[in-house]
């Protein structure tokens, strides 16, 4: 005979509330959390250094999107990894500070007519300021820059030549929020000063070349 079996509680019968099972979430947004939750786990820790790590190199301006974070520049072997920093200064001449003086000095000659020796002497001069104006302009579209590098600080500031201090011959480098950075390094016979204005554009920009020198000579300098 056919037996009646009691309903257990995994059973619904008719005194129980059905209650329906929650729609699964749509494929896309599953993939998005699956996305953040990979993201999450796969973050790279974050480097205490202002700034980022540039995308094209300081000296060539040849793209490094696609390279990897460690390695050199494949257009002029600029060595950089993924603690290197970069400064660049603004690249127009100041050519009207040259020029006012010209005007200025042309109309006192004229107005008060010095002797012939004194018109040569301020002419020499005057050309020789123009002469510095223009080198300087040309220095700026080149693009001067600063950086910290494995290497060590390589710039290019006061010539059209890249130059590569050591870390083992940097000092130090201390900025504030109202004052430019002094840059020292061991020279001859005693520490040298650098002018880095040139290559930075603010008083941040000077901070934090300051703090990415003090983490090179730590990070670098003994080896």
């Amino acid at each position: 005979m056919f037996e009646y079996e009691t309903p257990t509680a995994d059973v619904i019968t008719a005194d129980e509330e059905i209650v329906e099972a929650p729609a699964a979430p749509p494929r896309t947004l599953q993939r998005m959390h699956e996305k953040i939750r990979y993201q999450q786990q796969h973050k790279k820790p974050r480097s205490p250094l202002p700034g980022r790590q540039p995308t094209s190199c300081p000296d060539c301006d040849v793209t490094w999107i696609g390279l990897s974070r460690r390695g050199k520049c494949p257009d002029c072997g600029f060595v950089y990894d993924e603690h290197t920093r970069a400064w660049q200064g603004k690249r127009g001449g100041n050519i009207g500070g040259p020029i006012f003086a010209t005007v200025i000095g042309v109309g006192s000659m004229i107005v008060l007519a010095p002797p012939w020796w004194v018109v040569v002497l301020a002419v020499l001069g005057l050309i020789a300021l123009i002469a510095y104006a223009v080198y300087d302009m040309l220095i700026a579209q080149d693009g001067r820059f600063i950086a910290t590098t494995p290497r060590g600080v390589v710039c290019r500031i006061r010539s059209h030549k890249t130059r590569v201090i050591p870390w083992g011959r940097v000092v130090f480098a201390e900025a504030s929020a109202y004052r430019m950075p002094t840059f020292k390094v061991h020279g001859k016979q005693r520490a040298q000063r650098i002018n880095v204005k040139k290559a930075l554009r603010s008083f941040s920009d000077g901070c934090a070349f300051a703090v990415c020198v003090e983490d090179g000579i730590k990070r670098y300098g003994r080896r």
